[in-house]
């Protein structure tokens, strides 16, 4: 929420499986560009990593260059390869991997795995 609106949204796609959880966030246009989505996924790999250090942090996008996956990289996400998703077909898979987090990225709140 900003200023009493609802600007997105944000959440597990479901339970830790496997020790697997997927991430998910998505803005609404007239609030994109604001770093809002990337506040929202650095606090559900917050979430997910204080829960549990071992977890495996995942997301998944349209295998194009994006916003959201510009987001992925600063977190410190590195692109795993394609997977087939059932109702989406072809998607990017990612992982966090902190190691990996851009030089010069605030990553304030994100635990370092």
């Amino acid at each position: 929420m900003v200023d009493g609106c609802c600007v997105g949204t944000c959440g597990f796609k479901s339970p830790p499986e496997n020790n697997r959880v997927e991430i998910a966030y998505f803005t609404f246009p007239d609030y994109e560009g604001k770093g809002i989505a990337t506040q929202m996924a650095r606090a559900l790999v917050t979430i997910a990593v204080e829960a549990d250090l071992r977890i495996d942090v995942a997301a998944q996008t349209l295998p194009v260059d994006s916003a959201s996956t510009t987001i992925l990289r600063k977190l410190g996400f590195e692109n795993t390869g394609t997977v087939i998703h059932p109702e989406d077909g072809a998607v990017w898979e990612w992982r966090y991997a902190p190691q990996s987090i851009q030089p010069g990225v605030s990553t304030e709140g994100v635990p370092a795995g």
